[in-house]
């Protein structure tokens, strides 16, 4: 007895997988991003302190990794 496989994979243009690529990693950065904002943002004032923040600088901070300058 014969088996056969197939593979069921789709193929796909090298610049539509760029642009498929390059969107999902945007969409995850951003979902990262966001993320980041809503655990700073729980952090009461004393505890943002500690790590050397102010409510102020979330937003900057969750953008570029580090603290706002």
């Amino acid at each position: 007895m014969a088996t056969l496989t197939h593979s069921m994979t789709p193929t796909v243009s090298s610049s539509s997988k760029g642009f498929g690529a390059s969107f999902f990693a945007k969409l995850a950065e951003k979902r990262r991003m966001k993320a980041t904002i809503n655990a700073l943002e729980a952090l009461t004032d004393h505890e943002l302190r500690d790590i050397g923040l102010t409510r102020g600088d979330i937003s900057e901070a969750a953008h570029n990794g580090r603290k706002a300058a």
